[in-house]
């Protein structure tokens, strides 16, 4: 299967400017935040509100308001509320390119590839009472309010603050100690389920078709879906159901009862009640919001 089809399909930025920056404000209620996926761009998160667990590979990280988290390249992550409380905080999500040179020079070799390719770490979570992290933390809130204001020149004055804040992850960078395979085999089983349920969330969900991408029986792959996610199969791929209608309902005229069908719904009703719980509102309030 084609690894590629499971990147977000968000655009971040363009290709003259590689880099995107948006806030997310979730409200009480709500239980998942963002969903297991993945990107080639490297992504800083900072909470501004409230506080939500971050599940980056197999980590689960409890991050604070104030507190911020790095993705790097290509790893799997998501994200969750705790007890449904309100939750806000905004992501910068930069391509690799951004950072280098179009020659593979020293810049790249030394301080830019070990990073994205894991060869060096640095401590993920990012905390206000470590000097080099709070620093970090407040380049990033920098680097959200010159996005914001977006004065002339400010692509210089940008990309100036994400190299300082590379700087401080490249100074407090080890050597990587390799955890061995499992984590990795693990990352590219639910790779493959991912890319399955993009392709295929439109038909019918059955158990035993996704155990056989990744050769275990339905019993364990249950299990191993329901650690990677914190959801079971179907209520993941009803989430996703839902979100990928919302972009029906925003940016087509098509009728609600056409649009649950193209999704997987056969049944309107279901589809409605489903909406609602994951959503808070109905399709047709959805699509007279936007």
């Amino acid at each position: 299967m084609d690894k590629e089809m499971l990147k977000e399909k968000v655009m971040h930025g363009d290709d003259n400017f590689p880099i995107g920056i948006h806030k997310t404000d979730i409200d009480k209620g709500r239980d998942n935040i963002l969903y297991l996926h993945w990107h080639e761009g490297f992504e800083y998160l900072t909470v501004t509100k409230g506080r939500a667990v971050f599940k980056v590979d197999d980590l689960e990280i409890e991050v604070s308001k104030g507190e911020g988290i790095f993705i790097n390249s290509n790893v799997l992550h998501s994200a969750h509320s705790i007890n449904e409380e309100e939750c806000s905080f905004f992501a910068v999500v930069c391509h690799p390119a951004f950072l280098s040179s179009y020659i593979n020079d020293c810049i790249n070799q030394r301080f830019i590839n070990p990073i994205l390719n894991h060869s060096l770490y640095f401590p993920i979570h990012l905390k206000k009472d470590v000097d080099w992290q709070r620093n970090i933390l407040l380049l990033l809130t920098q680097v959200y309010d010159i996005n914001k204001e977006k004065e002339f020149g400010y692509e210089l004055l940008l990309k100036s603050k994400i190299y300082e804040i590379w700087f401080e992850c490249i100074k407090n960078a080890k050597k990587s100690i390799n955890k061995g395979s499992n984590t990795s085999y693990k990352t590219e089983r639910m790779k493959v389920v991912l890319n399955y349920i993009h392709e295929n969330y439109f038909n019918k969900i059955v158990v035993s078709e996704f155990a056989s991408l990744v050769h275990m029986s339905d019993e364990h792959f249950c299990r191993f879906f329901k650690a990677m996610t914190h959801f079971t199969l179907v209520s993941y791929v009803n989430r996703y159901r839902i979100e990928r209608s919302c972009v029906f309902l925003s940016q087509t005229n098509k009728k609600i009862s056409e649009i649950a069908g193209d999704v997987g719904f056969g049944d309107i009703s279901y589809f409605n009640k489903v909406f609602r719980k994951i959503m808070g509102c109905t399709p047709v309030d959805y699509r007279l919001s936007q």
